[in-house]
């Protein structure tokens, strides 16, 4: 059977409500962690992940609106469409980050450190697939339409964002607190 990492970290504390019912709750009884940075700039880059990720949600979909020849081709509609997921975790990722309060959590420290890079990274490789096909495609000339430089624009800027939140990681960095 499976055992969650982090079950050591809580104690479940039983108690009756109003009504006579046992509650179960929990507390956290696991080392402290805190961000590395100074506070006023993991508080800037808490905002700017948030924005990030509407932003790449906004440019993953103005992508898709305008008819393209692009969205046409299986091999390059195909790793664009996988761009959704790594987006999707990201901004529930995104969320989580901002509504961190320090001392934070093994748990949050550890998405922190290993899930978000990893995110940033498959965001890069669909979306950086994506332009570059596309990118071909529009220098073979075959059938390509306004949109498909619509597209590649935007999926070339989601891959540059991807890139520059990857290089920014270190903002986030998190340690024991001491």
């Amino acid at each position: 059977m499976a055992r969650n990492k982090y079950t050591g970290d809580y104690r479940l504390i039983e108690h009756f409500d109003e009504k006579g019912r046992v509650k179960v709750t929990y507390e956290y009884i696991g080392e402290p962690y805190r961000f590395i940075q100074p506070k006023e700039k993991v508080e800037r880059e808490k905002k700017l992940c948030l924005a990030a990720a509407a932003a790449g949600w906004v440019l993953f979909i103005a992508a898709l609106l305008p008819h393209s020849m692009a969205m046409k081709r299986l091999w390059i509609a195909l790793p664009y469409a996988f761009c959704a997921v790594p987006l999707a975790l990201l901004t529930e990722q995104s969320i989580s980050i901002y509504r961190a309060q320090e001392p934070l959590e093994r748990r949050i420290s550890d998405q922190l450190e290993n899930h978000y890079p990893a995110r940033l990274a498959v965001l890069m490789l669909f979306s950086g697939v994506a332009a570059v096909l596309s990118a071909g495609n529009l220098l073979l000339g075959s059938g390509a339409e306004t949109g498909d430089a619509v597209f590649l624009v935007c999926s070339s800027l989601l891959y540059a964002g991807a890139v520059t939140f990857f290089r920014r990681r270190k903002w986030l960095k998190t340690g024991r607190s001491a």
